[in-house]
């Protein structure tokens, strides 16, 4: 489409043409209908040719430009002299811009929608602001009739001003600005919580989304649900209106897609908090190739799949910690078992309990463990680091959280989380120290949540121990996170005299932090305990493998655990594990077979007091297993020659090395011996086992070649036989 006065680009592509300097067009009008000649000059040497038509509105005349008029279809017409026809192309006139009516206002999803009609397809744009400059804009450059806008980033409560405006196709503006005197709306409170609802099941019944609905309800929190089924997926524009979103996978299927987990980095990059709960989304973010997503949103740098052999049966807080402070709670997974009567999910292998255990990135603090110590809930940041946003990821479902009793509920687990993820959301401050436990001297992070005061600059919290009893005022300055305070305790030896500061303390000592919250007059508090004694490693066993070796050994308190190792005394490698427990184990794997290597194993209380243990100054050592150097052949009859066997549970059969005597076989191939996983004529439902070959080095361009015959049967002996596989 065309107005008048404009300029028509035109493009002809004639390949017979190629070296040509021009080609001719004819164009023409109804306004004009004999129209005129023009030349296209060449593109380059490959038969394209490029000019412009100027268009007119009036009479028309032989004057280089082409007259048209409102609703002329106009014609630009090539021969293609190699075909011996006329290609021609169309375009119509529009004088007229486009008309505008029926603007109205709604709100969708923290969104003011601004939606009006036009009599032709055109674009939409609306320019707003508290004041007559409506110097914001919001446009789309969709050609429609039925325009709709959202305006994100609004302050409740506020009268805006607007008007809309739309340009057709041609390039005809149209504004409605209500005759001049602007249109008006209220922006409205956006609720705290945006629930997006993306669980969807091929053959399982759909846990009830009142498992959330009912929890919000009741901690009073004001809530919006997105159904994905019915709008599709949110962008960033709809999550942003909105401080907190809790998005509800399905436990079965796929996660979240490329362009979703975009949305949500910039999000909560942004400032914006994510909660995230189930049990099965580390496993299929990597079945999906989206490894990077587990610690760019989730925040985790390993996982167990289904935390085999275990399983995640309850939730214990983190001590001290204002997320899991005071839960120690056994889950329910009633509403994850089989609804279907056939007992497919049964069938297909899928548990009730999938859940994973993991371990935190260096910048996220564990909130939640299982009766095992693994952890199963984290935070991000951890108390005393910077971030604009903030994530909590359970690693089981929020369904599974029993809703009864007074504090071990779901209502109190999900107060706590969102009490991190929004500030204030109850009317209360929040006050957390970054550790449980300190040892002497440390620095005590201090961090307090107070909405209230966001932009205040500072606030005042309190601090004593055991040994100084006499509270001391500390002034905590805002952080880049308004509405966040942070400042630090210096923790000294009660020996130290007194000073500004400073805080005395000794083994034992409890230390105790609190803040007065003005608004909610109420008191929070934190505490943590004093600890220097520094722990011990005993009983250290090491086993090795061709390329492995497994340390493990018992602390006099929990720790985490780390081996320092190496081909040398040096120690110049090093694997860890950052979970607390009396009990470690660590395996290192990708080592050289057939080689001596040092190692010694340190661990770190809670408080951080570190402990090493090196044998006495002496390094533990162990010698990985020498394996077989070709050539090397077995003929399976000189008995099992290293072989190794393993099988799965509940495995009715297991390799054995023998003279087979079944209606199969009465003999192996080459007597004497062959390996069996039924030697006899024993019939069996299920077996699974594993027969391992003695290791063989492989290097320098060396081969193993494994010759065999074989001989099976699956046979169905009874009618009630559903299947025979093997």
């Amino acid at each position: 489409a065309y107005r008048a006065p404009d300029t028509m680009k035109i493009t002809v592509i004639d390949r017979d043409r190629a070296g040509s300097a021009s080609v001719t067009v004819l164009a023409r009008s109804f306004a004009e209908t004999i129209g005129e000649n023009y030349t296209l000059l060449a593109n380059g040497n490959g038969g394209s040719f490029t000019g412009s038509v100027a268009t007119l509105a009036g009479v028309a005349i032989n004057d280089g430009k082409l007259q048209i008029a409102h609703g002329n279809q106009i014609e630009v017409r090539y021969f293609d002299a190699s075909a011996n026809l006329n290609r021609s192309t169309f375009a119509v006139c529009d004088l007229v811009p486009p008309i505008i009516t029926s603007v109205t206002t709604t709100n969708q999803f923290g969104l003011t929608v601004v939606s009006w009609t036009t009599d032709e397809p055109a674009t939409s744009t609306v320019r707003y602001n508290t004041n007559a400059t409506l110097n914001k804009v919001a446009t789309s450059a969709e050609l429609t009739t039925q325009h709709s806008v959202g305006l994100s980033g609004l302050i409740a409560g506020q009268t805006y001003l607007f008007h809309a405006a739309s340009t057709d196709e041609a390039g005809n503006t149209a504004t409605n600005n209500n005759s001049g005197i602007l249109f008006n709306f209220v922006a409205p409170t956006v609720a705290k919580v945006l629930l997006v609802d993306d669980y969807t099941d091929l053959f399982f019944d759909v846990p009830p989304l009142s498992g959330y609905t009912a929890t919000l309800t009741q901690l009073g929190v004001s809530y919006e649900v997105w159904d994905t089924s019915v709008n599709g997926s949110p962008g960033l524009t709809n999550l942003l209106p909105y401080r907190c979103v809790i998005w509800r996978l399905p436990e079965f299927l796929d996660t979240w897609t490329l362009p979703e987990q975009n949305s949500l980095r910039d999000y909560v990059a942004g400032g914006g908090s994510l909660f995230v709960a189930s049990m099965d989304v580390l496993s299929r973010l990597e079945e999906g190739g989206f490894n990077s997503a587990k610690l760019a949103m989730l925040h985790t740098q390993s996982y167990i799949v289904d935390n085999e052999p275990g399983d995640v049966p309850d939730v214990i807080g983190a001590a001290n910690d204002p997320i899991g402070n005071g839960i120690d709670v056994g889950l329910d997974y009633t509403p994850y078992n089989d609804p279907d009567p056939l007992g497919f999910k049964n069938l297909v292998g899928i548990p009730d309990d999938i859940s994973d255990s993991f371990t935190p990135e260096a910048n996220a603090a564990p909130v939640f463990y299982n009766s095992f110590g693994e952890t199963i809930g984290m935070k991000w940041p951890r108390t005393g680091v910077d971030a604009l946003g903030r994530v909590v990821f359970l690693s089981f479902p929020l369904d599974a959280v029993p809703t009864t009793g007074t504090t071990n509920n779901r209502a109190n687990l999900l107060g706590n989380i969102l009490g991190f993820l929004v500030p204030g959301f109850d009317g209360h401050a929040t006050l957390a120290l970054d550790q449980s436990e300190y040892t002497i001297p440390s620095l005590v992070v201090v961090e307090v949540n107070d909405a209230d005061l966001a932009g205040g600059g500072s606030l005042n919290v309190s601090y004593s121990s055991t040994t100084q009893t006499s509270p001391t005022i500390l002034a905590i300055p805002e952080t880049a996170r308004l509405g966040t305070f942070r400042g630090t305790i210096t923790l000294v030896s009660q020996t130290n005299a007194p000073a500004a500061g400073k805080l005395r303390v000794q083994n034992g000592d409890t230390i105790n932090v609190s803040y007065t919250d003005a608004s909610a007059a109420t008191i929070e508090r934190a505490s943590a305990q004093v600890d220097t004694i520094v722990p011990s490693l005993t009983s250290v066993v090491s086993t090795v493998d061709y390329e492995s070796l497994t340390v493990s050994w018992t602390s006099s308190e929990p720790c985490d655990s780390l081996v320092q190792y190496g081909e040398s005394q040096f120690l110049d490698r090093s694997v860890s594990d950052a979970l607390l427990t009396t009990n470690h184990e660590i395996t290192i794997n990708g080592l050289q077979p057939n080689t001596t290597y040092y190692f010694q194993v340190v661990g770190r209380d809670a408080a951080g007091n570190t402990v090493v243990n090196d044998n006495g100054g002496n390094l533990f050592t162990n010698h990985t297993l020498a394996p077989i150097v070709p050539p090397w052949s077995d003929n399976l009859n000189s008995g099992a020659g290293n072989w190794t066997t393993f099988d799965a549970d509940g495995s009715q059969s297991s390799w054995t090395l023998g003279t087979p005597t079944n209606s199969i076989a009465t003999a192996a191939h080459s007597p004497l011996a062959c390996w069996g996983s039924c030697l006899t004529d024993t019939f069996m439902d299920y077996s699974e086992t594993f027969l391992v070959s003695p290791a063989i080095h492989l290097t320098g361009g060396n081969s193993a070649k494994l010759n065999f015959w074989h001989t099976y049967d699956f046979t169905d002996k009874t009618e009630s036989d559903i299947f025979e596989a093997g």
